[in-house]
């Protein structure tokens, strides 16, 4: 594909995620209407947690691509916005089309298997604090959500391996498609950081509604909610799924759901605020 088919087709794929993200920002503010609105610094705050939750995970991309392509990072913030389209496969088939331009489009595929198990440990480690932290939670769920670390395990790439064996896809060339454990483990150090800052920007805004005052309970339980809405794919951005979880994990339902809310409409900002960024700090070099 040439350079000026790439770039109609990421705008046209832009155009189309950014009318979906104003649909969901819209029925996302029409679900905030006679909730409790956090302070403004809670709110910026978030804002600037979770925009850094979006370049760690940017990052954590492009390390299993083994790549610092400024378009694959670039491409990755794109691809973002397509989560909130139906169909719960466009976000992914972004990231592998951006990607294509810097990486064979095997290397990308084969990635993004990858990156979800990366993802779903991470949360798995963050998730454990919960457990830690959760001072009033039932001892049975303490227990449950500490033993999530063992999720970290997902990481180890003989475990990939024979997955890839399972699937039917054996010999040296399906294995050479597998990032090496060094890049496997800098995305999920990357990813941590994700689920942490976007969890924090949560627990922010949770703590200035009311909601909740274990600040790291907070961010743990939004770890733990992320992956229920990540894993959930026929849910655009897991949306409905997330704020269960967090409205059974974390206290009172109507202050938990006040700051989910604000904090899906902040992430919606975020994003929208990276794509801008990455366009004008971004651009491939010459």
């Amino acid at each position: 594909m040439t350079e000026h088919r790439r770039r109609v087709v990421r705008t046209v794929f832009g155009l189309v995620s950014l009318a979906f993200v104003a649909i969901a920002f819209q029925t996302a503010l029409g679900r905030y209407e006679g909730s409790v609105v956090p302070a403004w610094p809670a709110i910026g705050a978030a804002t600037v947690l979770v925009g850094a939750g979006i370049s760690f995970g940017a990052r954590g991309w492009a390390d299993l691509l083994g790549t610092r392509d400024r378009a694959v990072v670039s491409g990755f913030l794109l691809a973002q916005l397509g989560k909130y389209v139906p169909g719960g496969f466009w976000q992914h088939a972004g990231q592998v089309g951006t990607a294509a331009a810097a990486v064979p489009v095997s290397k990308a595929v084969a990635a993004v298997p990858i990156q979800a198990l990366v993802y779903v440990a991470a949360a798995g480690a963050v998730g454990a604090w919960y457990g830690l932290f959760a001072a009033g939670a039932a001892g049975w769920v303490r227990l449950a959500t500490i033993a999530s670390a063992v999720l970290v395990l997902l990481i180890w790439r003989r475990w990939m391996d024979l997955l890839l064996r399972l699937g039917g896809r054996p010999g040296a060339k399906a294995r050479a498609l597998l990032p090496p454990q060094r890049a496997i483990t800098r995305s999920f150090t990357w990813s941590v950081g994700t689920l942490v800052a976007s969890g924090a920007g949560f627990a922010a805004l949770a703590t200035a509604v009311g909601a909740t005052e274990s600040f790291l309970g907070a961010t743990a339980a939004f770890a733990l909610a992320w992956a229920a809405g990540f894993l959930a794919l026929p849910f655009p951005a897991g949306i409905g799924v997330r704020e269960a979880v967090l409205t059974a994990l974390v206290g009172p339902a109507a202050p938990v759901l006040a700051a989910a809310i604000a904090h899906r409409l902040v992430t919606i900002a975020a994003e929208a605020i990276a794509v801008g960024l990455s366009r004008l700090f971004l651009r491939p070099r010459a």
